[in-house]
């Protein structure tokens, strides 16, 4: 796997579990439509 592959996939799962946090500290579950 090229590198710059690598880095992409790392920052796209970064990315997804800061979303998750910062939802999941503001009192919002995934999946709902609140």
């Amino acid at each position: 796997m090229p590198m710059e592959a690598f880095v992409a996939v790392a920052a796209l799962l970064g990315a997804s579990i800061a979303l998750q946090l910062y939802l999941a500290a503001h009192g919002v579950q995934p999946g709902t439509t609140s």
